[in-house]
């Protein structure tokens, strides 16, 4: 469309989708009250995984605070997108046994981005579906 309108946000080539915006800033707008506000910065995730999760040695649950996947705690790690519960249950108890293993959470809580390393172990798919 050669007379398409362009998000009015500096750096952005976005159509536009409400109040001048593209979706994602006219999403930001509504959710902090600026379109700039909300953005994760790169490396942020990584940070946060590595200063915060993988130290934290409490009992409580400790929530993701950054993307989510049905409620999982998700993020770029080693080149390609995955859920932080089974990277912090590896960086824990090591690699799955098998394939089909699953990062088991015993506070029940994983589906809320809980990633505290003391809540995690490997258990099989039928072990998982009996803690539900």
């Amino acid at each position: 469309m050669p007379n398409q309108r362009i998000c009015s946000i500096d750096e952005c080539s976005k159509a536009v989708h409400c109040r001048g915006w593209c979706l994602a800033h006219y999403a930001r707008w509504k959710r902090h009250g600026n379109p700039l506000l909300g953005r994760t910065s790169i490396g942020e995730p990584l940070r946060f995984l590595r200063d915060a999760v993988l130290t934290y040695y409490g009992d409580e649950c400790l929530i993701w605070p950054f993307g989510r996947s049905n409620g999982y705690g998700t993020m770029t790690y080693e080149g390609k997108i995955s859920l932080v519960h089974r990277v912090v249950c590896k960086a824990t108890n090591g690699p799955p046994p098998t394939e089909a293993h699953q990062a088991l959470h015993s506070c029940g809580k994983g589906h809320l981005g809980c990633c505290t390393r003391k809540h995690l172990r490997w258990g099989t798919p039928s072990e998982n579906k009996a803690d539900e």
